[in-house]
């Protein structure tokens, strides 16, 4: 990479996936910012690991103004992880609360937008001769896969592939990768508390369970990201129908479905590009969250 010095910018950073991203990416020796609304739950994150960390709203454009400013005096990057996002109520569409499915549109799509509309110059100023920029964006299998009382997430997370599958076209020629990963059902300290509003006795949306068993929950450290990454690699196909074949000793997942892990992508104008479904876990105990 450039000057050596790898950099990463990780919204969504102060739980979950986005916290676990941030963690993953120090032990590998990356700098990496971490962004999200919680100035507190940085701080922390910040001092376990030692990353930078920046409070930043995805759904206020000054907010993301104020990132693309600090990231153009911190240095070109060469990593855009888009996690931001989220489910708000599960709620059937004649009960439904519009303002919830605006919040969840606001944050996983037109967030993710613009995040990367702010900071795609920081990745192309990154790319040095034979190298090359990555975005990732953290979609949901919520996005090809409806169920009852889903739709406003189902709606949102069908957004968030879409501006990924979208902008994979628009890049075609420039060195810089979109990957989608679309994870089933994660264990994390509080997707589901966000959704049911803290009630911690909500019940399941009733089809959410057919997307397949819950992630093993013996210990709060077993990361979901882990698990998810581990799945990963049994799940996915390349747009060929070809396992997809390693680049730059990196595994770039190809596209695959829920439904029919074969089916090939039209849309999609390379086999290195793609969604990496994770919907599978090994069974264990605890309540599945779906997310």
């Amino acid at each position: 990479m450039s000057e050596g010095v790898r950099r990463a910018v990780v919204t969504g950073a102060s739980s979950g996936i986005g916290a676990a991203t941030v963690r993953l990416f120090r032990r590998r020796g990356w700098e990496v910012l971490g962004v999200a609304r919680r100035a507190e739950r940085l701080e922390a994150l910040k001092a376990e690991t030692g990353a930078e960390v920046l409070e930043v709203d995805v759904t206020s454009q000054a907010s993301v103004d104020a990132l693309a400013g600090f990231v153009s005096g911190w240095g070109p990057i060469h990593v855009l992880t888009n996690n931001a996002g989220g489910a708000l109520g599960a709620e059937r569409i004649e009960d439904a609360d519009l303002d919830a499915w605006r919040t969840m549109y606001e944050t996983n799509v037109i967030g993710t937008a613009r995040i990367t509309k702010a900071l795609l110059p920081a990745l192309r100023a990154g790319i040095g001769p034979g190298e090359s920029a990555t975005i990732v964006t953290v979609s949901s299998v919520a996005a090809s896969n409806p169920y009852e009382g889903g739709a406003g997430y189902n709606a949102a997370k069908a957004g968030a592939h879409m501006v990924s599958a979208v902008l994979r076209l628009e890049l075609s020629g420039e060195p810089i990768r979109v990957v989608e990963i679309a994870p089933g059902m994660v264990h994390t300290e509080e997707f589901s508390l966000t959704r049911y509003h803290g009630d911690r006795a909500a019940p399941m949306p009733s089809t959410a369970t057919s997307i397949g068993p819950s992630p093993p929950t013996t210990s709060p450290r077993r990361s979901s990201t882990r698990w998810s990454s581990r799945r990963m690699s049994t799940s996915t196909r390349s747009p060929s129908g070809r396992s997809p074949r390693p680049r730059s000793g990196r595994s770039i997942a190809g596209r695959s479905s829920a439904a029919d892990p074969g089916r090939p992508n039209p849309g999609s104008r390379s086999p290195r590009f793609g969604v990496a479904h994770a919907t599978k876990a090994e069974s264990g105990s605890g309540a599945p969250r779906f997310g």
